[in-house]
């Protein structure tokens, strides 16, 4: 086996809907897996007080990438989002950044 295959392997478990860490979405095309963060960043550039944001990002195998304006339902709150920017990772992954407005 090798260690791409290794990755895909571990992929399915963090992938399961039932035991692993993602959430079933909405896409363009149906419902699949995928991990959905929101978690803030604060950029200090050197000053005393930073900015804080939230920048939505998530989480799926590269089958399931979403092109760059494609929209997506989170089920949490039923929120749409739309992909700004998808960055395959070479392991098998897709992290998709979000914004709310189209």
């Amino acid at each position: 086996m090798t260690v791409l295959e290794d990755i895909l392997d571990d992929l399915d478990e963090v992938y399961d809907l039932e035991f692993g860490e993602a959430i079933e979405v909405t896409g363009p095309s149906g419902d699949f897996a995928g991990i959905f963060s929101k978690e803030y960043l604060e950029a200090d550039p050197g000053l005393t007080i930073g900015v804080r944001s939230s920048i939505p990002e998530l989480r799926t195998r590269d089958a399931d990438a979403l092109a760059e304006g494609a929209s997506v339902v989170i089920p949490k709150g039923g929120t749409t989002y739309y992909v700004t920017e998808p960055q395959p990772n070479g392991y098998g992954e897709t992290i998709h950044r979000l914004r709310l407005n189209p």
